[in-house]
């Protein structure tokens, strides 16, 4: 952790830090070193901004989340790999995929469903139980995407 560029502290297993020093009735700037965060987190504020009163403590929640991340070759019943340009639809989220059928998307909490659409009209689907549970951006699956009449 950072405070006005320079290296404070560290978190503890819990992403908890006690920054002191830190100077009274002034803006305080602190900052988490993203180059040191794991690739499956998300950090909506790396750097706040605190002003604590004369003995005071100031709490900064930088709002970080683990996230899990989807690698897949996307293939059809046929072998043929999903086209370029095709839509993944992965619960609320929509996501490209890409040349050789390659597919990289964030997963929420709990398994879902793969519905992927070609120029607006269902194509394919991969069914919830067969999406990797534990995946990071650095594993990629091969994923069958079995033909919308067919699948379920």
């Amino acid at each position: 952790m950072l405070h006005d560029n320079q290296v404070v502290t560290t978190t503890n297993a819990r992403g908890r830090a006690l920054v002191s020093r830190v100077r009274e009735f002034e803006r305080n700037r602190i900052a988490v070193d993203i180059g040191d965060l794991p690739l499956t987190t998300r950090i909506a504020n790396a750097e706040l901004e605190v002003v604590p009163g004369r003995r005071q403590v100031a709490l900064a929640r930088f709002d970080a989340a683990s996230v899990r991340y989807l690698v897949a070759e996307l293939r059809r019943a046929d072998g043929s790999l999903v086209p370029v340009g095709a839509t993944a639809l992965i619960g609320e989220a929509s996501y490209p995929v890409g040349h050789d059928g390659l597919l990289f998307a964030e997963l929420g909490g709990d398994p879902a469903a793969i519905e992927v659409q070609w120029q607006g009209q269902p194509l394919c689907a991969v069914a919830a139980a067969n999406v990797p549970v534990h995946s990071g951006p650095e594993d990629t699956h091969r994923l069958l995407c079995e033909d919308t009449d067919r699948a379920n």
